[in-house]
């Protein structure tokens, strides 16, 4: 259900407010309209850090209307998460993204 909806566009995203620790970072995508690869690609920053590079939805999930889930382990966060989202072709796409410290769910956002 978190890639029922998403945002094209996006440039950057910060969730603030958080406690200081390590956290998996879970990132879902889903292509609602591209019907090939390489029409929509984008790199991903966390933290400062490029976590994808050149990422193709349609490529990665297999096709349209498929999600996409990437995890990143042991991201240090002290108080914001911050995201970055540069578009190489059409525009950035992002659908969901979870924070996961010890196991428990500390922030889902969906669009």
């Amino acid at each position: 259900w978190v890639c029922a909806s998403g945002a094209e566009g996006l440039t950057s995203v910060q969730i603030a407010g958080l406690k200081e620790g390590s956290f998996t970072v879970r990132l879902y995508f889903l292509e609602p309209t591209q019907t090939a690869p390489g029409a929509r690609t984008f790199d991903v920053l966390l933290q400062g850090k490029t976590v994808l590079e050149n990422f193709d939805v349609f490529a990665e999930s297999g096709g349209r209307m498929k999600c996409a889930v990437r995890e990143f382990a042991n991201v240090a966060i002290t108080n914001t998460c911050e995201l970055t989202l540069t578009a190489r072709t059409g525009q950035t796409l992002l659908c969901g993204i979870e924070l996961v410290s010890s196991g428990l769910p500390l922030a889902l956002i969906t669009s």
